[in-house]
């Protein structure tokens, strides 16, 4: 920066702070930064349930209902199946609340945690991603299964999900 000889160092000083707030105003741009574009998630998707823990096999339906704003989510979900450990066929069902997130861009993360209906303090959070092409939300996390207490009496850890819309 290149200032006069004939102004004072008061002027200098004054001219030198304007020329170097100027550059970093520019650069600065728009205080709210720029605009994210959100995958459209929001609907309903359904999957398959099944797997196994402990000899025990898990064989159902799992619905999630998404509304978005922007990068959050929130809904509901529902469970429908048996349970069959060879020789007792147990039928399971159960609905929870949902909130969570998705990141912006294409084929984003999405997150969710879903909150027991009938046993609030029964939360489960799972994690994965939307397939911008073939619609689809993948998701891992353990599923855990309570009985009337509300207390988990079989978890089927790392479970994966890919539901469809």
């Amino acid at each position: 920066m290149r200032l006069s000889r004939t102004t004072s160092s008061r002027g200098h000083l004054t001219r030198a702070t304007l020329l170097l707030v100027l550059p970093l105003a520019l650069a600065c741009g728009d205080a709210t930064g720029p605009d994210e574009s959100f995958e459209n998630v929001s609907g309903t998707f359904q999957g398959e349930l099944g797997g196994q823990s402990q000899g025990i096999a898990l064989d159902g339906v799992f619905e999630l209902q998404l509304v978005q704003n922007d990068g959050q989510l929130s809904g509901s979900s529902a469970v429908v199946g048996t349970l069959f450990d060879g020789v007792t066929t147990l039928p399971i069902s159960g609905t929870s609340t949902v909130t969570g997130s998705v990141e912006s861009g294409d084929n984003p993360s999405v997150s969710i945690t879903t909150t027991s209906t009938t046993c609030p303090t029964q939360i489960t959070t799972f994690n994965g991603s939307y397939n911008s092409e073939t619609r689809q939300i993948t998701l891992t996390g353990n599923v855990d299964l309570t009985d009337g207490n509300c207390d988990v009496f079989l978890t089927f850890p790392g479970f994966l999900l890919v539901l469809q819309r």
